[in-house]
């Protein structure tokens, strides 16, 4: 997933938001004020808007929170259709919540500032592991071991995946052919 290009206020250094991947992305809807429609009925009216949040693993102090534009949309198209489809919490990648190689209480450490999946973990840059203390670390190391042991099992799962769906099959046809077999039995029957 691309980094996002975002106007970040003076003093913040940027370069490493920039280069990180895995940025947890939310879209949101936000009442706000329709100035417009307000001059126009000389009342507050307001308007339900689409809302992107960004946030990056890690660092507790950069949020990009501004109106959905259709860049946005195209660029974190799995996050905004599940925000379409009112799941707007989807995260791509293994929740630290349901990963057995991290204690709970360090995972929802983990998941207060940004970082909800074991794939986050695994990339947060050096910066952003200082920000969560001392077995950070340790638990990236983890990750990216988990993660590199789970790539290696991927074809051996493709092809249980490829075999279980060939026995559905031959199943399927034996039983067709069966049911055909019966069926040419009891016409035979039938014309005798």
């Amino acid at each position: 997933m691309p980094a996002i290009d975002v106007d970040v206020p003076e003093g913040i250094d940027d370069a490493p938001m920039r280069a990180q991947h895995g940025e947890f992305v939310k879209f949101k809807w936000r009442t706000v004020r329709d100035e417009t429609a307000s001059l126009e009925a000389g009342r507050p009216v307001h308007k339900k808007v689409e809302f992107v949040e960004v946030r990056f693993p890690g660092d507790k102090t950069f949020i990009y929170d501004q109106p959905a534009t259709a860049e946005h949309k195209r660029k974190w198209r799995d996050a905004y259709k599940a925000f379409q489809e009112g799941n707007a919490e989807a995260h791509q990648g293994q929740p630290l919540k349901e990963w057995v190689g991290i204690p709970e209480e360090l995972a929802e450490d983990f998941i207060a500032v940004g970082c909800r999946t074991v794939e986050q973990l695994a990339a947060l840059s050096d910066s952003q592991l200082s920000n969560l203390g001392g077995r950070a670390r340790e638990f990236q190391n983890k990750a990216r071991e988990y993660l590199d042991a789970k790539k290696a099992e991927a074809p051996l799962a493709k092809m249980q995946e490829a075999l279980s769906e060939e026995r559905s099959k031959r199943e399927f046809l034996e039983k067709k052919l069966q049911e055909m077999a019966d069926a040419l039995e009891k016409q035979s029957r039938t014309k005798k």
